[in-house]
């Protein structure tokens, strides 16, 4: 299940990321047909994680690509829920103090650091995240990007018309960083899916930074010990990225 990037901020073009993925989420394609608004449900995204981890306990693959606000919330409307989570896949944070939106912050934990501090001190099932410069170090060739997004299917149609305007971010802005294309969410996918496509982890303790002028919503990862507390989270390192290419390619006929 996805909690996808479905918010709005009342803040600068930077704070909701439509510079990237556009104004709707999909790279504003006007080509792409509207949903049918009537289908959206009164309920909060919350109480729907609750209720559905109560219809299925112990079956739930949460795959969380935002900011993770409906999480935190969805932990204490229900301190049973993230006991009937099977796991979670979180895109977020950082391992290098390397920041996207902000001097040394990743765009997903910097919006929402309080609610990153409760789901990751919190939330009782397992943890596995892929922080931002695992995504630069797991970028696609533009071969390949060029290949997936042009199979002659649907899907690879849609697929390249969602993502024209990350790949020109990427080919603009990212030329320094291994000229490559950054796919993060579908990264975090990717392990919820194939959980053997991880090659390397690594257990640790890590929460994120409340305060700090400059470090605030950054990614702190106790990689020594010092904090004496147990580990509350798999970090993910290394991807076999033949594999991941593979699912890529399979889910596009």
């Amino acid at each position: 299940m996805f909690v996808k990037k479905s918010f709005y901020f009342a803040g600068q073009q930077k704070d909701r990321a439509s510079h990237f993925h556009g104004k709707d989420g999909l790279g504003d394609v006007a080509e792409i047909k509207q949903p049918n608004m009537s289908l959206l449900k009164d309920d909060h995204s919350s109480d729907a994680l609750i209720q559905l981890t109560k219809e299925h306990p112990g079956e739930i693959t949460l795959v969380a690509i935002g900011p993770l606000t409906n999480v935190a919330l969805a932990c204490r409307l229900d301190p049973g829920f993230s006991s009937r989570l099977k796991n979670i896949v979180i895109m977020g944070g950082n391992i290098e103090g390397k920041g996207n939106v902000s001097v040394s912050g990743e765009f997903n934990f910097h919006h929402d650091p309080e609610a990153v501090h409760i789901v990751v001190n919190e939330l009782t099932c397992p943890k596995q995240v892929v922080t931002w410069e695992v995504c630069l170090n797991h970028g696609f060739s533009w071969d390949f990007y060029e290949k997936y997004t042009n199979l002659g299917t649907k899907r690879s149609e849609f697929v390249r018309k969602i993502t024209e305007k990350p790949a020109e971010f990427y080919r603009a802005k990212y030329r320094g960083m291994g000229d490559k294309y950054v796919s993060c969410d579908a990264l975090a996918m990717a392990i919820a899916l194939k959980p053997d496509a991880v090659l390397q982890k690594k257990n640790v303790y890590a929460t994120s930074e409340l305060h700090g002028k400059l470090t605030r919503g950054q990614m702190v990862v106790d990689w020594r010990g010092i904090l004496k507390k147990e580990h509350n989270m798999t970090l993910i390192i290394q991807m076999n990225m033949d594999e991941v290419k593979k699912l890529f390619m399979e889910s596009l006929y």
